[in-house]
């Protein structure tokens, strides 16, 4: 099988275009395979736990003074999910009590009707204090926690 003269002409066109595009990203200091997942994540670390929640217990951390050396880091995305029908109450005030006075409940989560499942931390409701949550019923409920920080 031999090659015609335009497919011989086409290939070393498209030789030369690949050469003059290697040669292009050395002289322009641009890596010729940038990865462009390393590029965008930037040293995050991402935890995930399971608690059973009967009485208040904090389910997540404060991003400050993570280390307890001083180092802090931002909060970037934060789920906390349950699959019980039981309602679970969440507190965003720092390390009050999900069962304590009124108005100590930020939000309430559980797979029934009229609830959401899961409730979530994110840009547009940026939060870095600690997560208490308490089961409504005092009845141990598991809930699940995912938290991305960098």
């Amino acid at each position: 099988m031999s090659l015609t003269k335009n497919e011989k002409a086409l290939g070393l066109i498209a030789g030369v275009a690949f050469i003059v595009a290697i040669a292009l990203t050395f002289l322009m200091g641009v890596p010729a395979h940038a990865n462009v997942a390393s590029q965008t994540a930037l040293s995050t670390a991402t935890t995930s736990a399971a608690f059973s929640v009967t009485t208040s217990a904090r389910i997540l951390a404060t991003t400050t003074n993570a280390l307890g050396n001083g180092t802090s880091y931002t909060r970037i995305f934060a789920s906390i999910c349950t699959t019980s029908s039981n309602p679970v109450a969440l507190n965003l005030d720092i390390d009050k009590p999900a069962n304590g006075p009124a108005g100590s409940v930020t939000a309430y989560i559980a797979a029934a009707a009229g609830y959401q499942a899961c409730y979530e931390i994110t840009d547009r409701n940026a939060y870095s204090g600690a997560v208490t949550a308490s089961s409504t019923n005092q009845t141990a409920t598991l809930v699940t926690v995912k938290d991305y920080v960098q």
